[in-house]
């Protein structure tokens, strides 16, 4: 369904499986949680095979130090060349494009690497960007600013430690060769994540999802989400709403998409990745609304609380 028109790492497409019930939505979930966690693995270990590039130094600085369960977590990550020789040039890519991109490995207090809970994108291109976004010379840095949630979903209190990717190129010296990638040398850094407010969240859905509807945009007092959504585009609050993984707002996601227009939108890209994700527990009605099984969801009503779905 997505489209990406540069990756930075090799990936294996996840194998959909057909959800006939919840013996079958058990599999897919366990099928895509060993899939997730091989991929995590195969990350680090590409990471890891890769050249390093010495002239260039990595460091990441979270906007605060301490977030909520579901909030939106953003990661400055600076680029810098600190070689003497001025004919060494590297290219850092930004992504530009709605769609998830991973960009960092992330480990819990225990040193376990969190799996991306997310499936890589059906449309991969691998191999030459299609452009790059900063050309860094000897003595220049660039900045970039990056959404932690896009790879990882961290829905355990805790510290985290947060170790970007760190990849830059080199150009070809031939016109028709490949770039060549390189791992840059990185500082890692670590987040604290606490519990969230129950009072806080519900109130901030409501707000959100009625922003939305009325076709307003992102609340100024929310962090903006960066590349993932153009400033004004009301797909940042679906964005927003699907990293709170609240399984009252499935009616809410799968209302947009079934108002999905022939051109795919950010908003419905968001709404089926948070779709993706939504807690085991609540994966019989997850599934329903999936299906289009809307007399399930009528008996499921009273479940959703103030959140009423919303059918064509």
């Amino acid at each position: 369904m997505r489209t990406i028109a540069t990756a930075l790492c090799v990936f294996s497409l996840v194998a959909m499986l057909s959800c006939s019930g919840t013996d079958a939505d058990a599999e897919r979930r366990a099928a895509r949680k060993a899939e997730a966690d091989e991929v995590a693995a195969a990350a680090l270990r590409w990471l890891k095979e890769l050249p390093v590039a010495r002239d260039i130094e990595v460091t990441a600085k979270p906007a605060k130090a301490e977030y909520e369960v579901g909030e939106l977590i953003t990661i400055s990550v600076k680029y810098r060349n600190v070689g003497a020789d001025p004919g060494s040039v590297y290219a850092v890519i930004e992504n530009n494009i709605t769609a998830f991109f991973p960009m960092f490995v992330v480990k819990n207090e225990q040193g376990r690497v969190l799996p991306n809970p997310y499936p890589p994108p059906l449309d991969l291109v691998v191999g030459l960007p299609t452009f790059y976004s900063h050309m860094l010379r000897s003595g220049e840095e660039a900045v970039l600013q990056e959404t932690l949630n896009e790879c990882v979903r961290i829905d355990t209190p805790g510290t985290y430690t947060v170790i970007p990717y760190g990849i830059v190129y080199v150009e070809a010296k031939q016109p028709t060769g490949a770039a060549r990638q390189f791992r840059a040398k990185v500082t890692t850094t670590t987040i604290s994540v606490r519990d969230y407010d129950r009072r806080k969240r519900a109130a901030d859905i409501q707000r959100l999802v009625a922003a939305y509807r009325r076709g307003e945009t992102l609340p100024e007092d929310l962090p903006s989400p960066g590349h993932l959504a153009p400033v004004g585009d009301s797909s940042a609050i679906v964005l927003i709403l699907g990293f709170f993984c609240d399984p009252k707002l499935i009616p809410f996601f799968q209302q947009i998409l079934q108002s999905r227009c022939p051109q795919i939108t950010g908003a419905e890209n968001y709404a089926d990745y948070a779709l993706e994700v939504m807690p085991a527990p609540n994966k019989v009605l997850g599934e329903s609304w999936r299906r289009g099984d809307h007399a399930m969801v009528e008996r499921e009503r009273a479940q959703l609380g103030g959140y009423e779905p919303l059918l064509p």
